[in-house]
């Protein structure tokens, strides 16, 4: 008995609690005001500044989707330097895009100065400068040349071809990609065809000798008959003199 007595003791109670809401339901529109010192820190924590990402779409918050614009800076002498680029672009009769292989500065010298001999120039330039200099022209299509930074523009006053194959031969590190003839963007196929071409000079002599040849040939067919006409005749005259005899 006193073992059951002790136990009843003992014997712990747990509570059973229940939330009970008071006074009907929560307006979601119409809140209720908050006590005064939770009014005071949400008034003190609230941000002050104006949220850039505010009421823009999520399309416009993905940073898949996002596009970042790079702020173009005033720079003086990259538009005198992109005007000299686009002048250069105007007054060559040809242009030619390399991509170049790793090279020596005495190797790169070296070719510099095999073009520099036949009057031609070989650059090179960042897209971002050549952008500067040929976007909304006429030549914006060869920033397509440009996907890395290892290319090369060579101009050339006139459209000596052959002279710039030979000498593009003994460059193994310079890659023909394309080129500018005469306001028109070819290959390099295009080009060895164009080479093979003869130049006005030659082209001006063959023409001269072939109205020579129609024109002898016509004298020597109008001169045909009478010759013939001459040599029957005395063919005739002796063939007389002989019966005659």
């Amino acid at each position: 008995m006193a073992l059951l007595h002790r136990k009843a003791f003992l014997q712990s109670l747990t509570p059973f609690i229940q939330c009970k809401r008071f006074r009907g339901k929560v307006n979601i529109q119409r809140p209720k005001p908050p006590h005064f010192e939770k009014a005071k820190y949400l008034a003190l924590t609230q941000p002050w500044f104006i949220n850039p990402n505010k009421n823009k779409p999520l399309v416009e918050l993905c940073r898949l989707n996002r596009k970042l614009e790079k702020k173009k800076d005033f720079n003086p002498l990259r538009d005198i330097y992109a005007k000299e680029l686009y002048n250069s672009f105007k007054n060559s009769k040809l242009i030619v895009f390399y991509h170049f292989n790793s090279m020596k500065a005495d190797e790169n010298f070296r070719n510099y100065a095999l073009f520099k001999k036949q009057g031609m120039e070989l650059k090179k330039f960042e897209r971002e400068m050549l952008s500067a200099a040929v976007s909304g022209t006429p030549y914006e299509t060869v920033l397509d040349f440009y996907v890395t930074s290892n290319n090369m523009i060579l101009f050339c006053p006139e459209p000596e071809v052959n002279k710039v194959l030979k000498i593009s031969k003994k460059c193994p590190q310079l890659i023909m990609l394309a080129g500018i003839l005469e306001n028109t963007l070819i290959n390099k196929d295009d080009l060895i065809k164009y080479s093979k071409i003869p130049n006005l000079q030659i082209a001006q002599a063959e023409l001269v000798q072939t109205v020579n040849r129609v024109g002898s040939q016509l004298v020597s067919d109008l001169n045909s008959h009478q010759s013939s006409l001459v040599s029957n005749l005395e063919q005739r005259m002796k063939q007389l003199e002989m019966e005659d005899k």
